[in-house]
């Protein structure tokens, strides 16, 4: 939307102990993720977003960022080598599939949930720093705050709760058996325990409240109010919290466009670390191996000595941990082949084959930990306190970073107790003080430089993508209000040719009360088959999801009222002919995945102009809201907000066997007037959405919630989806993909149905800008006004005998500019419900302001119809002489020429 009020940005970077920072980070990722597959133990992971924005809420408090908006990039330490990990809030596919065949598992698992999982510490005032200051005093650009104290207290306030957080998880592990599938197992009980998670009573109302039905039609149910399967994404928004995440590590999928397009996210869309810095890496390597293979070098010995030690330690590390078993496994042979032992049951087999998976799993967690033993000892030896020390010590670092996220990723997966604390207290110090390889290699300087600047315009890129898409979207905009008010004592002597006054393109003001007329039009004309009738019928509306949903929008001076009325459209013949009339059939080609198409298949869809246009005429204004809108038209003011707004939401219930959308794509859509949402009871793999994720189309959930919400908060402010942008040089409307992330009704590739605080604060910046700008444009209006009186001295004299209505008129402008000043600094305080506050009185400062211009401008009317007067006059005497001339002249043209004529006449 064009706006008069400019948007700036302060950008600031914040120093924090970095290291410390980044193992905790590791290690909550490790404790809060779960392989994809459950079959597999070390494939794909998967982390629990939610128990992620908990801990990023917690990081951001304690460094006092809690009032700001802040962009969190990570780059934890992972091998290249191994799979992928990416944020997800539900549940995979594979994991539903195991659910719903052991229930009796997940019954164990949750009767061992005798405690509730561990919670994050508050924040204590000794620890949580102090907040960025905001108000009148405006941060420099391009600064930065040292909150290295802060943060080092932080990660020793979460070490706790970390090791809380592994304890518990290892219990519930164990509690799921040995079997596979038991992190999934682990964290379905999780979810279902979860007091007042949305998942979590999603599930339960599946799988524990009926489980005959459940059995058959687990993912029909949960997928009903749900997309498929969430995307694996390595972005995320903060849903409390003001703040956007971005993993450099984490791979995520590609999501997008099923055909592709701008904004699609792919593998070269964000920075890959290991890729930039691969030459900086590489040099570094050769110089500490050219180091080492120096004759007579202190590297060379120091190397060969950790050679020779890990050939002798490790195998006999190995050896012993083997015996141990194989002794094991043979005391158990033997108990079974003993006289009168039972005969060995196929499940047993199975079991020892479990076992024995396990075996090999510790097995390398035991080797794993005698290796970082060794590089650990070797660093206390030879690099410990020493401020140049061989470089072989910065190899040893790398090699032990590496080492302790394996074993982070393994304790995770297995949910086996490390031997010894994994996260020990001297972290990195012991490795020393690496010295400067520049010296050694002048080729490394200038790579580094290069990588660096690299890696800092892409995620300058990405930064800016992220203030555009998700901290300060755009805006739509539908109405056109007017913006300058005549006094009431002149509004009829206007004449009827007059100009229309100045409109103001917006989006719909701020209402200190919105009424939510909801309209269930059902329409059961056609009822399902037996084969559909079994599974979930979307049909029947969530009104109170979305009643609960909406209501987190108002801010707190303003009320929301919702009034729901059922309709049968067999009990309206005009309306059902409506509905038919608006509903049409097409064909489209769907593609399943990214190189086949499937043929064309018909899909039902209704025109929603042509409904809306129906129930324009069905469902007119009601008196009482006429009679407000006249009211308003012939009071003159000019209106910044209004008293009462109503937002007709129609709900069409269409139990069909076909799945219905609105214009071929939509289960929603947001109108200038009113909200039209479409609920049918088509399946989940009946009509997809057009979004591709990792090679596979992501299912469209049965329920219109998730979209009815989303089209609600564009309908209020006007507020758009992330993916949605606008480039102002071409004036068109541009797509990107990448920031379509989060647990909120406007993500693509998510599951939630709860409105982030960016986006509150995004629908509260639209009522203020919208409010800005039409009292700008009043102003302008009204300056506009004075400029009709031509300065003269007439004039000047005129305005100092009515100096009074002057003066008030200045005191009125000055007044206007003071509450725009104390309005945008409870913006920049992010504390819009206060800025709302100023409205009234910008609304009635500006009314003022309006009739002050109309006034001292009609002061100046007598004065500049006399000078008009006396310039007609001038005007007349010299036409006066001219036309005295011509008179003159033509009467001796008419005495003199008929004497001529005779005189020629006699001389012939």
């Amino acid at each position: 939307m064009p706006s008069y009020v400019h948007l700036n940005f302060t950008c600031n970077v914040v120093l924090i102990k970095r290291r410390n920072v980044m193992d905790a980070f590791e290690r909550a990722i490790a404790a809060f993720s779960r392989p994809v597959d459950p079959a597999l133990a070390t494939g794909m992971q998967q982390v629990d977003a939610h128990k992620m924005e908990l801990f990023i809420d917690h990081f951001i408090q304690a460094l006092g960022l809690d009032q700001g908006y802040s962009l969190i990039v990570l780059n934890p330490t992972w091998h290249v080598d191994e799979p992928v990990y990416g944020y997800r809030m539900g549940m995979s596919s594979d994991e539903l599939t195991l659910i719903k065949s052991q229930e009796a598992r997940l019954r164990t698992v949750m009767s061992s949930l005798r405690e509730a999982e561990p919670a994050l510490p508050p924040q204590h005032p000794e620890f949580k720093g102090k907040h960025w200051q905001y108000g009148s005093f405006v941060a420099p650009k391009f600064t930065h705050r040292d909150a290295t104290f802060d943060s080092e207290k932080w990660v020793e306030v979460v070490s706790a709760y970390l090791g809380q957080e592994e304890q518990f998880r290892r219990a519930v592990l164990q509690a799921a058996g040995k079997e596979r599938g038991a992190a999934a197992m682990a964290q379905a009980a999780r979810l279902l325990a979860r007091p007042g998670f949305f998942l979590g009573s999603v599930l339960r109302k599946d799988l524990l409240e009926s489980w005959e039905t459940a059995a058959d039609a687990v993912h029909t149910t949960f997928h009903a109010l749900h997309p498929g399967e969430d995307c694996l994404v390595n972005t995320w928004v903060g849903t409390r919290g003001r703040w956007v995440m971005l993993d450099l590590t984490a791979g995520g999928k590609d999501w997008g466009p099923a055909l592709g397009g701008d904004g699609t996210v792919h593998h070269q869309t964000l920075p890959h670390v290991h890729e930039l810095f691969g030459g900086v890496r590489r040099l570094k390597e050769n110089a500490r191996h050219d180091e080492t293979n120096r004759n007579g070098s202190t590297e060379q010995g120091v190397t060969e000595a950790l050679a020779q030690a890990r050939a002798a330690r490790l195998p006999s590390v190995a050896n012993r941990h083997h015996h141990a078993y194989l002794l094991k496994k043979q005391a158990m042979r033997r108990a079974a082949a003993a006289p009168g032992a039972p005969p060995m049951d196929p499940a047993d087999k199975t079991k020892e084959e479990e076992e024995e998976r396990a075996w090999r799993m510790q097995h390398q967690i035991v080797l794993l930990q005698a290796e970082l033993d060794l590089l650990e000892e070797w660093a206390m030896r030879y690099c410990q306190g020493q401020e140049r020390a061989p470089l072989s010590c910065g190899s040893w670092k790398d090699e032990a970073i590496a080492l302790r996220a394996g074993l982070s990723k393994l304790h995770s997966a297995t949910g086996v107790e490390a031997v010894y604390d994994l996260y020990r207290h001297h972290k990195w110090e012991i490795f020393g003080q690496e010295q400067d390889i520049g010296e050694i290699n002048p080729e490394l300087y200038d790579e580094e430089v290069i990588s660096h600047d690299m890696l800092l315009s892409e995620l300058s890129a990405v930064l800016s993508r992220a203030i555009r898409h998700v901290i300060a979207p755009p805006t739509a905009t539908w109405t056109g209000r007017r913006v300058l008010a005549a006094a009431p004592e002149h509004a009829k002597e206007q004449p009827q040719g007059a100009p229309p006054t100045p409109r103001h393109s917006t989006a719909p003001p701020f209402a200190y009360q919105v009424n939510f007329h909801i309209f269930l039009v059902s329409d059961r004309t056609r009822q399902l088959s037996t084969q559909h009738s079994k599974s979930y019928s979307a049909a029947n509306f969530d009104v109170e999801g979305y009643k609960a949903a909406v209501d987190t929008l108002k801010m707190y001076n303003q009320q929301f009222r919702f009034h729901v009325s059922r309709i049968s459209l067999s009990d309206e013949p005009a309306l059902a002919a409506g509905v038919a009339a608006a509903t049409h059939t097409g064909f489209q080609e769907i593609p399943t995945s990214e190189d086949f198409f499937d043929a064309e298949m018909e899909r039902v869809y209704v025109d929603s102009r042509e409904l809306a246009a129906t129930l324009r005429r069905h469902f007119p204004p009601t008196k009482k809201q006429q009679q407000l809108e006249e009211a308003a038209q012939r009071s003159g003011r000019i209106s910044l907000t209004a008293p009462v707004r109503d937002v007709p939401v129609y709900v069409l219930q269409m139990e069909r066997d076909a799945p219905i959308l609105l214009d071929e794509h939509y289960n929603a859509r947001a109108l200038e007037d009113m909200i039209l949402v479409v609920a049918n009871s088509a399946r989940r793999d009946e009509h997809p959405t057009g979004m591709m994720c990792g090679g596979a189309l992501v299912a469209r959930p049965v329920s219109p919630l998730k979209e009815a919400l989303a089209a609600t908060l564009l309908h209020l402010g006007g507020v758009l989806p992330p993916h949605l942008g606008y480039n102002p040089r071409s004036h068109t409307v541009t797509h990107d993909w990448l920031w379509s992330v989060g647990a909120h009704p406007l993500s693509f590739t998510s599951t939630g149905m709860e409105f982030t605080t960016i986006q509150r604060d995004a629908l509260g910046r639209a009522y203020l800008l919208d409010a800005l700008d039409t009292s700008v444009e009043a102003v302008n209006a009204a300056i506009a006004q004075l400029l009709k009186a031509k300065p003269s001295a007439a004039l000047f004299q005129h305005v100092k005998d009515h100096q009074a209505g002057v003066r008030d008129l200045l005191k009125k402008f000055a007044d206007v500019v003071g509450v725009w000043r104390s309005s945008a600094s409870m913006a920049y305080s992010l504390d819009f419900t206060t800025a709302l506050e100023y409205l009234k009185q910008l609304e009635g400062d500006v009314n003022s302001l309006s009739i002050h211009a109309i006034a001292v401008s009609s002061l100046a009317e007598p004065t500049r119809c006399g000078a008009s007067v006396v310039d007609r006059v001038g005007l007349l005497v010299p036409f006066a002489y001219l036309g005295s001339a011509a008179v003159v002249l033509a009467s001796l043209l008419y005495a003199v020429l008929p004497m001529l004529f005779r005189r020629k006449a006699k001389a012939y």
